[in-house]
């Protein structure tokens, strides 16, 4: 080594520190298990992205379209979801600036799918209940994924 570069002496943790290298008590950082006031946007941004992605998970997994085009029935439960995490989504995007293209595909196609089953049951009966339900479906999903482009 050479001599005319000194080191610091390391310093002893304070006394209140913990034993593991997280935060003091009473004093919350971003990533402490304790509550604070003080959240740095980063961390906000990961919890943001975390929801994102678990949002485009449910959304694309979804089998409202799948049970719709397979068996030709409306599953109210799976429609219920899918409205449910495109409202969720709509409210992340007011924040986050862009979405990765397998989700704007996905969103495109659900109301589309949706549109195209209403007018298959149009053409075969004009009182049919389920065409009642697709149509209110289309421009519901139609109008969600709207708010979430916008």
């Amino acid at each position: 080594m050479p001599e005319n570069r000194r080191v610091a002496p390391a310093k002893a943790p304070p006394a209140s520190a913990p034993e593991h290298g997280g935060a003091r008590e009473g004093r919350g950082t971003a990533f402490s298990a304790t509550p604070s006031s003080r959240v740095s946007p980063s961390a906000d941004r990961i919890e943001g992205c975390v929801v994102y992605e678990e949002l485009k998970r449910r959304i694309v997994a979804s089998k409202f379209i799948d049970v719709l085009r397979q068996e030709m029935r409306f599953d109210e439960d799976e429609y219920a979801r899918l409205v449910v995490h495109l409202e969720g989504l709509a409210q992340v995007m007011k924040t986050r600036g862009s979405l990765d293209k397998e989700l704007a595909l996905h969103l495109y196609l659900i109301p589309q799918m949706t549109r195209n089953a209403f007018l298959s049951y149009t053409d075969r009966t004009r009182d049919s209940a389920i065409a009642s339900q697709l149509e209110d479906a289309w421009v519901d999903l139609d109008a969600l994924v709207i708010e979430c482009l916008t």
